[in-house]
């Protein structure tokens, strides 16, 4: 059992990792179908072995947190994220689940929309005037993007027409078109400044961006998909026709929206948008099918992430062939090397790939790749480009045996093969400047000390110009040592150093997330930080206190214990707690709960309606403070519902499950 424990911790950290790279820096570096696959082996662990019941699960969470210094907003009503699957054919277990559900055996109605791959958005009208922006964030909270959606064409300031209702939420896509995409990129080009790998990133990195300027220039677009009343009346009965009162509004939906009543339909739906979709002027990643009846959906709710009345089908990757012109090898932080495919370029959904990562030996022999080979790309995802498979197309040309070299290719040292993993790599540890250079990146960058200004560049200049061996020597680095370089004059040095020196004081977690340990990510390094609470008790840990900490693994214990007992890390851990102030984190409820005499503790509780007195955000913290659990929707496993004004269904749904019910909420407020 406690193998499988620790299976279903380390997924759970590798998928909050991954949602937080997709939610909050727009920046993925696995496909989704890979993702879908983490979540699906999550699902079926936490379900066999009864772990479900974890408010750290990314099963109970949507999207990721909210960047720090960033303004937040409460949605009025949680901000969900989609169910999906690849497979046209799982249309037929939604709709016989639905039908379960809803105890009928006619053709239900469906209104079926085009999947955008943009930016999910909400919009908050009072009055019929817009209120606020918000991101979706991790469903309760987003980032507060106002000052810049008010500059967006597409979003009006104030609707038009008549019966609009006095509160509610307008949810939608922020995205770019692909033609607006290429003019912006190539004009980029023109001026030397950073391209964009895709659309979806320039939505969202301009949606965030701090010059409101930006928006009007990058063109944003906004369509909106549907919308919640939270005070006032529709009076409206299905979703096609709220998507035609958006329209009246004044926003933008998009018109390849159909109505479909049975499973040919929406196959025949799915596989002409499949064909068209190289043809739109945006990027589209599958279709959104949706019980159409107001009242089915409310009857089949929500579930913890995915509301239970639709599901999104997603398109497979475009695919195209080319030829492996060479492969050539790459030294990775922790030494590993790693084959990466030169292969002539080619364009798929609008970016051009000339470079693919082969990622490992076994995956060269899995697919029989040789140089010279024509194979099938894709953007795995449309993110990720990945080879495929070879194609046999050239037999008579020369093909050449992907050999892996002896020698690291950037310090020359041996090279390495592990039995444990197959994998090979570099023996130069920190003597090798490949290792050293991607080290450094990882140090200080957003996640770990984040000293801004310290870009990659710059970090390559200042170990070719031998300025700096360790972490340590970053902070001894000198105005004169740094104008010397290529493009640092005094303003950008005197930053660096600014920055730097801000950084000295940090909390601890982020100290050991910056040592770059194998298997160590944030969740982790909190984990370490709260149980040992200074560096200096982790210098000298042995391997009983890391057994004692639930959570860990045997080899991610292993890992630490060997990184703090290398004798060549000693001096530079004794060094580097000489330059910074290291402070522990703040006590975090998961470690260390402050009265388990309070009845909430080890309780899971619901919340409905509005409270004058504190916010939905508040509450949950002290909630959690002592030792309860939130969790979105009505269950048997729920022991109490906390009800505010205007309840919404969640307090009927616990009523017939007998679920105990609190409305004095006093006792909470001290």
């Amino acid at each position: 059992m406690e193998f499988y424990k620790n299976k279903v911790f380390k997924l759970r950290q590798k998928i909050l990792y991954h949602n937080y790279l997709y939610h909050t820096l727009y920046a993925p570096v696995i496909s989704d179908e890979k993702y879908d696959s983490l979540i699906r082996e999550l699902q079926i662990l936490e379900e066999k072995y009864n772990l479900l019941i974890n408010t750290h699960s990314p099963m109970q969470k949507i999207g990721s947190a909210i960047q720090s210094g960033c303004r937040s907003f409460f949605h009025l009503t949680p901000m969900l994220s989609l169910d999906n699957t690849f497979n046209i054919s799982d249309y037929l277990k939604f709709e016989k689940k639905t039908k379960n559900i809803l105890n009928i055996k006619d053709s239900i109605e469906i209104c079926c929309e085009l999947k955008i791959d943009g930016l999910a958005l909400n919009l908050i009208y009072k009055e019929g005037k817009l209120f606020k922006a918000v991101t979706r964030g991790d469903g309760k909270f987003g980032e507060d993007v106002t000052n810049n959606a008010i500059r967006m064409n597409t979003i009006p300031l104030v609707l038009r027409g008549d019966n609009i209702p006095y509160l509610m939420e307008i949810r939608g896509e922020v995205f770019i078109k692909n033609s607006d995409f290429l003019s912006f990129n190539q004009e980029s080009g023109i001026k030397k400044e950073k391209l964009f790998s895709n659309p979806r990133n320039v939505a969202a990195g301009s949606l965030r961006h701090n010059r409101s300027s930006t928006i009007i220039k990058r063109k944003l677009m906004f369509y909106a998909y549907g919308y919640n009343v939270i005070k006032g009346k529709d009076g409206v009965s299905n979703h096609f026709d709220k998507l035609q009162i958006l329209k009246k509004w004044g926003l933008l939906i998009d018109n390849h929206t159909v109505l479909c009543s049975n499973v040919k339909e929406v196959s025949l739906f799915y596989h002409k948008i499949e064909k068209k979709r190289s043809l739109l002027d945006f990027n589209i990643d599958g279709i959104v099918i949706k019980i159409n009846s107001i009242k089915f959906q409310k009857i089949l709710g929500i579930s913890n992430r995915f509301p239970i009345w639709a599901i999104a089908i997603k398109f497979k990757s475009f695919e195209k062939i080319t030829k492996v012109l060479r492969v050539d090898f790459q030294t990775g932080r922790t030494g590993i090397i790693t084959p990466v495919a030169r292969v002539k370029p080619v364009e798929i959904s609008g970016v051009i790939i000339s470079n693919v990562s082969l990622h490992s030996k076994n995956q060269i022999d899995k697919i029989g790749l040789s140089i010279g080979d024509d194979v099938t790309i894709c953007r795995s995802g449309d993110v990720i480009p990945k080879i495929i498979n070879v194609v046999k197309l050239n037999t008579n040309s020369k093909r050449n045996n992907i050999i892996f070299p002896k020698n690291c290719p950037i310090c020359m040292y041996k090279i390495i093969q592990k039995k444990k993993d197959g994998h090979f790599y570099c023996s130069g540890g920190f003597n090798c400047d490949g290792q050293r250079k991607k080290a450094f990146y990882h140090f200080f960058s957003k996640k770990a000390l984040n000293v801004q200004g310290l870009g990659c560049k710059l970090i390559d200049m200042l170990v070719d110009n031998n300025y700096v061996k360790n972490p340590v020597d970053f902070f001894k680095l000198k105005m004169n040592e740094l104008i010397k370089l290529d493009r640092v004059g005094i303003k950008l040095a005197k930053n660096i150093l600014q920055s730097l020196n801000k950084s000295r004081s940090v909390v601890l977690s982020k100290v050991i997330y910056a040592f770059g340990i194998c298997g160590i990510g944030l969740t982790t390094a909190i984990l370490l930080s709260n149980y040992f609470k200074n560096l200096k008790k982790l210098i000298y840990v042995n391997k009983s206190d890391l057994f004692k900490i639930k959570g860990l693994g045997p080899t991610v214990s292993e890992n630490i214990f060997n990184f703090f007992h290398n004798k060549n890390k000693i001096k530079f851990l004794r060094d580097l707690e000489k330059e910074l102030n290291i402070y522990p984190d703040v006590t975090d409820r998961r470690f260390n709960i402050v009265n388990k005499n309070i009845f909430l503790y080890n309780k899971i509780i619901v919340i409905t309606g509005f409270f004058n007195e504190i916010s939905r955000r508040q509450l949950i913290k002290k909630i959690e403070y002592l030792g309860g659990q939130v969790v979105n929707s009505i269950s048997k496993k729920v022991n109490l519902i906390i009800v505010g004004k205007n309840p919404g269904l969640k307090l009927m749904r616990a009523k017939n499950l007998k679920i105990e019910e609190i409305y004095n909420i006093d006792f909470l407020l001290h």
